[in-house]
């Protein structure tokens, strides 16, 4: 099989009211589609969407490696061995500072192979049909109690048994309140995840943490920033790793301070499908939970993140809910996506109708 054409196209555009974290907010959100096509007309698309202010990468960084990368077409990656290292030797061209190209052109590649071959991207990316569902956890971004409580109520209704809300803001003792009402108001038994994006100093991480004991907190994403998180050892609510997932050897370091239960990945922002399962498997055997997420990407990309989460068959709530700023991309929704969960499914490649 040889991919002899590609074509890149903008996509995005404004986001219904805004999404963001404690630290910025995004109104818009823009990606790059690339789309692939082999000699026998097959075709097949990837995503490279960075986040401004978030992303190590541009839009116009993923642009130009996109770019040069189609300059070397055609190329073969149809033969012997398996499909996952000629699919990784080909994305390889992309330089690492630019993960999203990355990213896109795995799953362009993906998408192409399963498409021709007639299966699913998690299952070229797991060696067999995936067949363990995945529960979904879904992002608060209500601005105020009622607006939240309002999503639990309606995830509730749909199957969802697991919250986001983002933390970290100045006002700590109002965001414990937010929780505690929260739970006033929505009560049973549903999981809540809080997410802090690295804003607390050590000193306030274990202060903040111990206010968080006993309040029905799942876990907390990131409470500190880089490499501070190895050292966050003894907290008595459960930890996960999310943006120290970039800094080099971050498993093994986790492994060995026992800081964290379970990693945060976001294909996006590093670098693919293929490092990702790489680092989910890594994750599994230093006895470590595996979160499957998105940074605001479009359709493409949470239709990959999907397929990784179907692959890595974790059984821990990914944050793969829809999201507002899909709006931006367009109607698109992956075929493993339902109201509650990631489903395993037959259809090939993304799985995805055509978003070209």
């Amino acid at each position: 099989m040889r991919v002899v054409r590609h074509r890149l196209r903008r996509v995005g555009g404004e986001v219904p009211g805004e999404v963001g974290n404690r630290a910025s907010t995004w109104r818009e959100r823009h990606g790059v589609l690339l789309e692939v096509e082999d000699d026998g007309g097959a075709r097949g698309v990837g995503e490279a969407s960075p986040l401004p202010g978030y992303s190590p990468d541009t839009l116009e960084a993923c642009e130009a490696a996109l770019a040069a990368w189609g300059a070397r077409l055609p190329i073969e990656i149809g033969g012997n061995g398996p499909p996952l290292e000629r699919v990784e030797a080909s994305s390889s061209s992309a330089p690492d500072d630019a993960p999203a190209a990355r990213m896109a052109v795995e799953t362009a590649l993906l998408d192409l192979i399963g498409r021709r071959s007639g299966v699913p991207v998690s299952e070229l990316l797991s060696g067999s049909r995936p067949t363990a569902a995945v529960p979904l956890c879904a992002l608060l971004s209500g601005r105020d109690g009622a607006a939240r409580a309002a999503e639990v109520r309606e995830g509730l209704a749909s199957g969802v048994r697991c919250f986001k809300l983002k933390v970290g803001g100045p006002d700590f003792a109002g965001e414990l309140e937010a929780i505690r009402s929260l739970r006033r108001d929505c009560p049973g038994p549903w999981l809540l995840r809080l997410d802090a994006n690295g804003a607390w100093s050590p000193e306030e991480a274990r202060r903040n943490l111990a206010a968080l004991a006993g309040l029905g907190v799942e876990l907390v994403e990131q409470p500190v920033a880089g490499d501070a998180l190895f050292d966050l050892t003894g907290s008595p609510v459960l930890l996960a790793a999310d943006e120290a997932m970039r800094l080099p050897g971050a498993v093994g370091r986790l492994r060995a301070s026992r800081a964290c239960a379970a990693v945060v990945l976001k294909p996006m922002v590093l670098g693919g499908l293929v490092r990702c399962l790489r680092l989910g498997r890594s994750a599994r055997e230093a006895r470590l939970g595996v979160i499957v997420t998105h940074s605001f990407d479009g359709p493409v990309a949470l239709a990959a993140a999907c397929e990784l989460a179907l692959a890595l068959a974790t059984p821990l709530p990914c944050g793969l809910a829809p999201h507002p700023a899909l709006a931006a991309y367009g109607p698109a929704l992956p075929a493993a996506l339902r109201p509650d969960r990631i489903a395993p499914h037959a259809r090939p490649g993304l799985g995805l109708a055509d978003v070209s």
